[in-house]
């Protein structure tokens, strides 16, 4: 991610391992990034944050992984 980032001039996120960083787990297909982020000390509610394709907005949404998926899919 972070040489992504480096290569398309957008702004720095927190990426883990940093600390309050958010964890990738997926790409969309139009290069979007989803991501974890971990604001509570149970994974099972990490809200899920998307990078845009261009690393220059973050969206975050008080939904899970499983929840924000079944949207995607409907």
């Amino acid at each position: 991610m972070l040489a992504a980032h480096a290569s398309s001039g957008g702004q720095r996120g927190p990426y883990h391992p940093e600390p309050g960083g958010l964890v990738p787990f997926a790409m969309l297909d139009d290069g979007s990034v989803l991501c974890w982020n971990p604001l509570d000390d149970n994974p099972d509610r990490w809200p899920v944050s998307v990078v845009s394709h261009d690393f220059r907005a973050v969206s975050t949404y008080p939904v899970t992984a499983t929840a924000y998926l079944l949207r995607l899919l409907s």
